[in-house]
């Protein structure tokens, strides 16, 4: 997974007088040092992205507060991934061709429905944020495939419910994470499971679909949106 690195000289100035910690406030508390801390191992780990623990301590305490949610959103959905499934075969879901097109479909997934779109190439999940245990996404997957095969980024081989899995995962993720007021948010509430985006990290994938790399300073404009 790539790591960015927001530290050094050069980024810690660009918080300098920009934004003030709240009134009265001359130093970041130890619970919320602690806070960060922990956000940065976790973003490290999840996204690959590499945090100056002291430039967030420099952000508005607002900030930090929705970066904590998010951590605390995102393992939240992470514990989820890895319980009991309540699937046991991709039967289970009843997935049907809605109007016999080979295109709208719906499946029923514990006891509520769900849309999924065939494209050429593409099965898109609507509302897939609210499916969170992985091996229920690989039997998802794999009645998807089942109806129609996708191919891999080679355009020769063809994607598996595992790779599959994987992306929606860190759809989930982001989309735990991101805060509510967040305009990306609403693009990772559905996934698009297609051949150029097999195997990447939600990192990659953002960087792909907006052109900006994904350093700190990306990801902090995300949480002071609103």
């Amino acid at each position: 997974m790539v790591c960015f690195s927001g530290c050094g000289a050069d980024f810690l100035s660009r918080f300098e007088g920009t934004e003030e910690i709240a009134s009265g406030l001359s130093t970041v508390s130890e619970a919320m040092t602690g806070v960060v801390s922990d956000a940065s191992s976790y973003l490290e780990s999840e996204f690959g992205i590499g945090i100056e623990i002291d430039g967030l301590n420099d952000t508005k305490t607002e900030t930090k507060k929705k970066l904590k949610k998010g951590v605390e959103k995102a393992k939240e959905v992470k514990e989820q991934l890895d319980e009991e499934g309540i699937l046991s075969a991709p039967s289970d879901i009843n997935l049907h061709d809605v109007d016999g097109k080979g295109k709208n479909y719906a499946f029923t997934y514990d006891g509520e429905e769900y849309s999924a779109v065939y494209t050429k190439d593409n099965w898109k999940i609507i509302n897939s944020y609210k499916i969170a245990n992985n091996e229920d996404m690989k039997i998802i997957c794999s009645a998807l495939i089942e109806e129609h095969p996708v191919h891999g980024s080679d355009m020769e081989s063809y994607r598996t419910p595992d790779d599959m899995a994987y992306e929606w995962e860190q759809h989930n993720l982001a989309y735990a994470f991101l805060p509510d007021d967040n305009r990306w948010k609403a693009r990772t509430k559905d996934v698009d499971l297609n051949p150029e985006d097999q195997g990447l990290s939600f990192t990659e994938i953002y960087e792909r679909q907006t052109g900006k790399q994904m350093t700190i300073d990306e990801l902090m404009k995300h949480m002071k949106e609103g």
